[in-house]
């Protein structure tokens, strides 16, 4: 919704003429009459307002999301979300500073342009190209997962080319009742 709030505002914030750069007759004439010489205060709140709480509520989100740990990342995940909520508490704020409406647009611009800079140079790996993945071990991640399956049988199963049924193993378990699965670690 805040995402909504803020688009609604950014369509009148565009048709403003209150800046010395933006004459009124510049714009197509269709939108003449629409324009507005002055922004009120309550329109700049509605549109860093909405953009703010969104970026925010998208930190909120990537914050409770589990993602799997990459070795060599450029920054950390705690970090780049740090840095999105400050930029998002900045926007949230930044009808303080009295801006006509190219200004405010070009500086939350600035801001959410600088938190996508962060997050994908943030997510890539130490050594890897920007641009495409190379020495990067993205693809040797490390998943673990609580089951009852003993290593010499993932292992045997390996060896085998066969695929063990999961539903088998847990009304194994469910018999078994007195002995807890055990941990096994697979590396995909």
């Amino acid at each position: 919704m805040s995402f909504v709030l803020s688009a609604s505002a950014l369509a009148v914030l565009v048709r403003a003429h209150d800046c010395p750069d933006a004459p009124v007759d510049s714009l197509f004439e269709t939108f003449i009459p629409r324009s507005e010489d002055h922004i009120s205060d309550g329109l700049q709140w509605f549109y860093c307002g909405g953009l703010g709480i969104s970026l925010f509520c998208l930190s909120i989100i990537a914050l409770t999301h589990t993602h799997r740990k990459i070795p060599h990342q450029r920054v950390r995940k705690e970090t780049r979300l740090v840095y999105r909520m400050l930029m998002s508490v900045v926007i949230i704020v930044l009808p303080k500073a009295h801006m006509n409406s190219l200004q405010l647009i070009a500086t939350t611009t600035g801001l959410v342009v600088s938190v996508l800079v962060i997050e994908l140079v943030g997510s890539s790996c130490w050594g890897e190209n920007m641009f495409w993945e190379r020495g990067c071990t993205r693809n040797k991640a490390t998943y673990s997962a609580q089951c009852g399956v003993k290593k010499e049988e993932l292992e045997k199963s390996a060896r085998e080319g066969t695929v063990l049924n999961v539903e088998s193993i847990a009304k194994r378990d469910q018999e078994k009742k007195g002995k807890g699965p055990g941990w096994c670690t697979v590396h995909v």
